[in-house]
């Protein structure tokens, strides 16, 4: 097949990939108390199996809904830091020996430890410092 003199080759267009920046995006993490513990780092007690690093990289998010086994759980992840504890069920008594960091990061809750509307005798008997910069609100 001939080309007409007025016909142009077009060259194919060129494609180039560029990497991006590595970028850290905080997980959630939902208790489920299925492992055969009650400790926050058995990944058998989380949705999905794997458990929270506590992570100042991550910063996890902890969600504790209603209708999980084991309500009375031990966080063992020694200088754990996270975005939030939330509430979404009732009855859970959070304990340990190993403290937990509050920091803010992108999330709604970031910070805090919320409990749901008509979520009612959740406990936290365990440390809680607040690691947001001085200047930020946290409470």
């Amino acid at each position: 097949m001939t080309r007409p003199p007025s016909a142009r080759r077009v060259p194919a267009p060129h494609f180039r990939l560029e990497r991006l920046e590595d970028r850290d995006v905080p997980a959630t993490f939902t208790w489920d108390g299925g492992g055969t513990t009650d400790n926050w780092s058995d990944g058998a007690n989380w949705a999905g199996n794997v458990a929270p690093t506590g992570s100042a990289v991550t910063l996890d998010d902890l969600v504790f809904p209603a209708g999980a086994a084991r309500l009375a759980n031990t966080n063992d992840i020694a200088g754990g830091v996270f975005t939030s504890i939330q509430f979404t069920g009732s009855g859970y008594t959070l304990s340990g020996g190993a403290g937990v960091t509050l920091t803010l990061g992108t999330a709604a809750v970031a910070g805090f430890v919320t409990a749901d509307a008509g979520t009612t005798g959740n406990t936290v008997a365990l440390a809680v410092a607040l690691g947001a910069a001085a200047g930020a609100d946290q409470v």
